[in-house]
């Protein structure tokens, strides 16, 4: 899509924006950035000449794709607000924040003590999704938020869906899609054209697909480079790549679970927790 070409309002749109959004803001059709599953446009405020754009942090707030089973203060705050009970007030943003990539850019290759802060809290907030049956299903080192003192926020919810209906087609990037995720693009599904049809043979488990996702982000985090070069590599390659910084023993034997091609062999979240790696003090 061209960035400067205007975009048509339907083919953005349709009814995913709330309904009480378009009341309070009217949408320009300047494109301001572009995601494998949105669009980000200048928004001005109705009730005020101040111009606005939704990060991607907020954008899924206001997009109703949120599941109802999942309680958060801050959608419950902003739903008070569009019914006009109360005033949004400012969202929680950190000060001075940047993406993973950019941090590993910038710095090169993490630590072990300093990756495993940060992947623990991704497990953790992998846990809380999976608990609430839902699945990000775009786990890379862009959708990871980090503050100057290390403290991660998951952004861009724009593939997320049930995590106990099975899936038939990759999402997101490739670099970080699961080898059982790339090879169902090959083949058709009965379900796109009969929802009601049962999952085929190539249909895939999101849960133990967003676990490769969560090998890659570790083995990105120790080494700034990806496991494997294409998703190529990732279906045939005998091994990932070798480690370009020294890692221990127990981070190895992490990754080597967690990159397993056979899903029924990868790691869960519970032997992921349960690991040396996890568990070390330094």
């Amino acid at each position: 899509m061209d960035l400067l070409a205007p975009v048509p309002r339907t083919h953005l749109f349709g009814a995913d924006l709330h309904p009480a959004l378009l009341d309070l803001v009217h949408l320009s059709e300047e494109v301001l950035g572009l995601g494998a599953h949105a669009v980000v446009l200048r928004a001005v405020l109705r009730r005020a000449s101040r111009t606005s754009s939704p990060c991607r942090s907020q954008r899924t707030s206001i997009l109703r794709r949120s599941r109802d089973d999942v309680v958060s203060p801050r959608r419950a705050t902003f739903e008070a607000f569009l019914a006009g009970q109360q005033s949004l007030g400012p969202v929680p943003l950190f000060k001075t924040s940047r993406d993973l990539f950019e941090c590993l850019e910038r710095f090169g290759p993490f630590c072990e003590p300093r990756a495993r802060l940060v992947f623990r809290q991704l497990v953790d907030a992998m846990a809380y999704l999976h608990a609430h049956n839902l699945c990000h299903n775009d786990i890379k080192d862009e959708n990871l938020i980090l503050s100057d003192s290390l403290h991660l926020k998951v952004i861009d919810f724009g593939s997320a869906g049930p995590a106990n209906v099975p899936l038939h087609g990759s999402l997101g990037t490739d670099a970080y899609n699961s080898p059982e995720s790339l090879r169902s693009n090959d083949h058709a599904c009965p379900r796109d054209e009969d929802p009601t049809a049962p999952p085929c043979k190539y249909c895939f488990d999101p849960v133990k697909s967003e676990m490769w996702a969560l090998g890659t982000v570790l083995y990105v985090m120790l080494n700034v480079d990806l496991p494997f070069d294409s998703a190529q590599d990732v279906l045939y390659s005998p091994h990932f790549r070798p480690y370009r910084a020294q890692v221990s023993e127990k981070a190895k034997l992490l990754l080597s679970r967690l990159l397993r091609r056979d899903p029924k062999l990868r790691w869960g979240l519970a032997e992921v927790k349960a690991s040396g790696w996890m568990n070390a003090t330094r």
